[in-house]
């Protein structure tokens, strides 16, 4: 894997996050709210600023 010049390295096996558009990796995202149980899983939305395809992802804490 490269470092693309924005201080992001990914170990080996790892990927980025790709908008389904345009194949973009630069995103916006607005604050969206969570819920107060981190250990229940919730949505953020990602504009692509490629295409502006939205895209969600989702979040769970995980125990460790």
């Amino acid at each position: 894997m490269t470092d693309e010049s924005n201080g992001y390295c990914p170990h080996e096996g790892m990927g980025r996050f790709r908008c389904d558009g345009c194949g973009g990796t630069l995103f916006t995202s607005y604050a969206q709210t969570c819920p107060a149980d981190r250990h229940r899983q919730w949505t953020y939305e990602y504009t692509c600023l490629g295409c502006g395809m939205v895209m969600g992802m989702d979040y769970k804490k995980v125990d460790e």
